[in-house]
């Protein structure tokens, strides 16, 4: 499940970013700041969920996770994010092949 989750979160922040440009961020300079996007993206969400976990579980009692059990979605959340990455660059790069344009990407 967090693998999965952090890949669409991954998918939809790059897609807010670079096709609704609702960050006013019009172009990926290079892999760099799109693999920092990806990560930080997945990276935030991830730990916002572990720490909503441990809130319901201080409020109920009831054992949701674990300190390794966070530390593995964590890990999944940004494995996920990172394959959301390599996805969108590998259809980056064939978009800008395809067209001989290099304004969204660039090595």
């Amino acid at each position: 499940m967090h693998f999965f989750g952090g890949f669409f979160v991954v998918l939809v922040t790059l897609w807010l970013m670079f096709f609704i440009k609702i960050f006013n961020f019009t172009a990926f300079k290079s892999k760099k700041s799109l693999l920092f996007i990806g990560v930080l993206s997945a990276l935030i969400v991830g730990l916002l969920w572990e720490l909503f976990e441990y809130g319901v579980q201080s409020m109920t009692g009831v054992i949701l996770a674990t300190f390794i059990d966070s530390l593995s979605d964590i890990f999944f959340d940004l494995a996920g994010g990172m394959a959301a990455v390599l996805y969108v660059r590998d259809q980056l790069s064939k978009t800008t092949e395809a067209s001989g344009n290099t304004l969204y990407y660039t090595q």
